[in-house]
């Protein structure tokens, strides 16, 4: 499989806290590489937590959401920085909330984060059971 070695590479730079690096060699695969399921599901997770490491603290983005709720950049960092201090379902929320509301943001970031969420946590995870149908009523 040939894309084991950028994807392990990326796993191992993460895991030594180059999470910028990891992003940048993701980022340099080739096109229909970066849409291999795997990748795209590492490059979410690496992205929320790169995201969260640089995101202003939960208080501010809430506060900054209650005057700009369309600020979907806003609502992602928010996910980030809820997934890094262990809200998953607070979490959840906002990615569903950009799901729901800008399919184009960051292509697709929304869902495509929900998908890695829901993998990392598994299909019978309770919040997997309940944000799943509300991923696939969004789309529909």
């Amino acid at each position: 499989e040939k894309l084991a070695i950028p994807r392990d590479l990326a796993k191992i730079l993460w895991a030594a806290g180059e999470t910028e690096q990891a992003l940048k060699l993701l980022n340099s695969l080739p096109p229909a590489a970066r849409l291999e399921p795997e990748i795209i599901s590492l490059y979410a997770h690496l992205n929320l937590a790169e995201t969260a490491r640089t995101a202003p603290p939960v208080v501010e983005l809430q506060a900054h959401i209650d005057l700009h709720s369309d600020d979907m950049q806003a609502r992602y960092q928010l996910a980030a920085v809820l997934l890094a201090n262990d809200d998953i379902e607070g979490a959840l929320n906002a990615l569903l909330f950009i799901t729901q509301h800008a399919r184009t943001f960051r292509h697709d970031i929304g869902r495509v984060s929900l998908l890695a969420l829901f993998e990392l946590l598994g299909s019978q995870h309770p919040l997997t059971r309940k944000f799943r149908p509300l991923l696939s009523e969004s789309l529909h």
